[in-house]
């Protein structure tokens, strides 16, 4: 009797948790991100955005929506390396940078997405193939950086980053994000999609306004810039905390200090009409291709 006892509350102990599991999840749009200068017979790698409307419109970057089932109340990171991108090369968890050998003539690239081997979604991102280099604010310009003999390197940063959260490296990358690394001011930063060409990345949550020391691990290259912040902004705070961010906008005193708190998020973003709505949750912002 007793076995008969357990064994039907261990049976109804996992109902309950499968269906708790169940419910916390909920359909959410996420960004697939490749760099739109990604050409056929060429490597490149990309990433998942959580929150894709907030980066869609950055000059470089393709981004195609897919639908998945994800458990909103887990931090980006953990929701994401339950799930596997396979995108015709090593299969890696959402939560790592993704690649892929894009073939000859190719028009798209296909991905699909699992969970405990089960598909859960499937996305084409097209090659775009862009020539064209990715638009700099209208106050900055390309400068090069100083490798770590101290000569002129041939990797290349805007002077200012104004975009929102998302910086820009041009030089002769492998492809493949995850043999590159970037650091602003000993903090590693979340590269987001990768070329031959470009390296795209979110400026770590610490990056604090005015001029800040960039490092570039690539090959054997180690390379720095000085580059100026003139602000803050939300995008990497947004990734990793969700939407709920944007509701706690720091105080009058924070905002208006000449040296505010790194883990302060300030700049565009505060009050501006962020939405979170129905099943498909997504933010929304105006963020796009801003130039000042």
């Amino acid at each position: 009797m007793v076995r008969k006892l357990s064994v039907l509350a261990f049976a109804i102990l996992s109902l309950v948790l499968a269906s708790h599991v169940q419910a916390a999840r909920k359909a959410q749009l996420v960004g697939v991100v490749l760099p739109s200068d990604a050409r056929p017979g060429e490597r490149a790698s990309g990433s998942i955005i959580m929150y894709p409307a907030a980066v869609s419109g950055i000059s470089g970057l393709h981004i195609v929506k897919a639908k998945v089932d994800l458990d909103d109340d887990q931090p980006r990171k953990a929701v994401l390396k339950g799930i596997v991108v396979d995108a015709g090369g090593q299969k890696r968890t959402a939560d790592q940078n993704f690649y892929v050998d894009i073939p000859p003539a190719a028009k798209t690239v296909h991905l699909t997405f699992t969970r405990d081997d089960q598909q859960v979604a499937a996305v084409d991102v097209p090659i775009e193939a862009s020539t064209s280099a990715p638009l700099l604010c209208a106050s900055g310009d390309w400068m090069n950086g100083t490798e770590a003999d101290g000569t002129q390197s041939k990797f290349r940063t805007p002077s200012t980053y104004c975009y929102a959260g998302m910086a820009l490296i041009a030089g002769d990358f492998n492809g493949d994000a995850e043999q590159t690394k970037v650091e602003v001011g000993g903090e590693q930063a979340r590269i987001v999609a990768e070329s031959v060409r470009y390296c795209y990345w979110m400026l770590p949550r610490t990056t604090g306004p005015g001029i800040n020391e960039v490092t570039l691990h690539e090959g054997t290259h180690v390379v720095k810039f000085k580059v100026r912040i003139p602000r803050l902004d939300l995008l990497q705070v947004l990734e990793e905390q969700g939407p709920t961010v944007t509701e706690n906008p720091p105080s009058s005193d924070a905002a208006a200090s000449d040296n505010p708190s790194p883990s302060i998020p300030l700049g565009v973003g505060i009050g501006s009409g962020f939405g979170v709505g129905g099943d498909d949750e997504e933010v929304g912002g105006g963020w796009g291709r801003r130039r000042h």
